[in-house]
């Protein structure tokens, strides 16, 4: 499986939807899944970074 995620990270990494960083407290893990159709998708787990921040307090109008 590493050689996918490989593939899949230098895409991003072409992409400059990531970029390497150095010793930072606000990096965000990667998660390899594995979809229905036996493909490998790479994710970003943001939890710890949404932990970090509060909740909104504005409430949405209902469309209603």
């Amino acid at each position: 499986m590493e050689p996918i995620i490989q593939i899949e990270l230098r895409k991003l990494l072409d992409a400059s939807i990531i970029f390497k960083v150095r010793n930072s407290t606000w990096v965000s893990n990667f998660v390899s899944v594995r979809k229905n159709s036996d493909e490998i998708r790479v994710c970003v787990n943001f939890h710890n970074l949404n932990r970090a921040f509060d909740n909104d307090n504005y409430q949405f109008a209902s469309m209603e």
